[in-house]
């Protein structure tokens, strides 16, 4: 009989968020275990008909939606201060002395999450027979926290968990500190690292020794698409093609593409694809510094599906990929591009150095406009040779490390062992 393996998610298989980092292994989590996702999409999410993933009818999805009202609120404000772990989330804000009642509120919203989730779970009789079952969060989140509050009650189970960005850097986290984590850890199996520089941050962070067997790299990757003969294609477009693909939200700051580009006088095309809250500033802004160049032409393409998005890498020759955001995991957005053999312009945040060795441009943290602008300046004014060698070790770099169908295997092989 194969083992259940409860997999929980933000939102997916509803919405479009997660779709492109989860897809490329849920086929072979499927070949070994019987899935269940345990998704926590608000109705908003579940009516928007147009971006749910298909799913094969082997996998059950379940849906938890958490809505906190005021006297569930005030319950779980009075169970944090009563609670074990509630205490000991306590004593390690006060003894860090840093923004101290903003932190003991984001423990309390955290904590009561949590809760919440868990009350469902009991109430959607999730914990019927889970003997042997295998617990994955794909983020390190308040759903891990409540799967290791159940490890106590029921032993045999495993409790493991991914951990990207925003779940892991405490400057990601509101109030600077990410919340229960060294209680999630003693109480976790395994946890998989999407970066070598994840892993060290972690350990640092929480004064843990390396145990190779519980903390491991385990990196994510992206499908193999042909690219087909685009040397040829190069000569033909006259302008250089830069592409961007990311959220437009501050971090990323996308903007810092756009004053460069300012001060290049190349011919350029810039294309971006994704949206987000700063899209109109950014778009104002692009009309502004960008909008009567005529060595500079730009598009700003909105949200487009992750499959139009390596149509267009498929379909036309790009030059080079940027990205300026200030903070990172390890980008799949670039390990997409990367699969195409494009050259890549990234800042060194996260574990985004990981992605390079001789195939693009790493540039500083906090890299300034005209930093930016060198950049691309210097991978035009290329050579033939030295470009293409940038794009042999593009494809390289993805090949050997952020294949995803080998990636899944060897993940699903180290679940298969705990």
């Amino acid at each position: 009989m194969r083992k259940k393996l409860y997999l929980s998610t933000e939102t997916f298989p509803y919405g479009r968020g997660e779709k492109t980092f989860i897809l490329p292994e849920l086929d072979e989590l499927c070949k070994h275990f019987d899935v269940i996702i345990l998704s926590h999409a608000s109705q908003e999410i579940l009516d928007d008909v147009a971006n749910k993933t298909v799913l094969g009818k082997e996998i059950r999805v379940i849906n938890i939606d958490i809505i906190l009202q005021w006297y569930k609120k005030i319950k779980y404000f009075f169970l944090f201060f009563l609670d074990k772990d509630g205490i000991c989330e306590i004593k390690s804000i006060v003894k860090s002395k840093t923004q101290i009642f903003s932190r003991l509120y984001q423990a309390i919203g955290f904590y009561a999450l949590a809760e919440e989730n868990l009350r469902q779970m009991k109430e959607k009789d999730i914990f019927r027979d889970i003997d042997n079952s295998i617990f994955y969060s794909y983020w390190y989140f308040y759903y891990t926290y409540s799967i290791t509050k159940m490890k106590k009650k029921y032993p045999n189970i495993k409790a493991v968990t991914r951990t990207h960005g925003f779940d892991l850097y405490d400057e990601r986290y509101k109030a600077g500190r990410q919340p229960f984590k060294k209680i999630m850890d003693r109480r976790l199996d395994k946890i998989f690292f999407i970066a070598q520089q994840g892993k060290d941050y972690y350990l640092e962070k929480y004064l843990l020794k390396d145990d190779a067997k519980k903390y491991i790299v385990s990196r994510l990757g992206t499908i193999k698409r042909l690219s087909g003969n685009q040397e040829e294609k190069r000569e033909n477009f006259g302008r250089f093609r830069l592409v961007s693909c990311s959220s437009i939200i501050p971090i990323k700051r996308v903007e810092l593409i756009v004053q460069a580009l300012g001060l290049l006088k190349e011919p350029i095309e810039w294309v971006h694809f994704g949206t987000g809250i700063e899209y109109e500033k950014v778009e104002k802004l692009s009309k502004k510094v960008l909008g009567e160049k005529k060595n500079i032409t730009y598009i700003m393409k909105g949200y487009v599906t992750n499959d139009k998005i390596l149509d267009y890498y498929q379909e036309n020759f790009v030059d080079c990929f940027i990205s300026t955001s200030s903070s990172e995991g390890i980008p799949v957005s670039i390990q997409e591009a990367m699969s195409f053999g494009i050259p890549v312009i990234a800042t060194s945040v996260g574990g985004v150095p990981e992605l390079f060795s001789h195939n693009g441009i790493l540039l500083e943290k906090n890299p300034t406009k005209e930093d930016v602008a060198q950049a691309i300046q210097n991978i035009i004014n290329m050579t033939e040779k030295e470009y293409f060698l940038l794009r042999k070790n593009s494809f390289r770099i993805w090949a050997e490390r952020y294949d995803a169908t080998k990636n899944s295997k060897n993940f699903v092989n180290m679940l298969k062992e705990i």
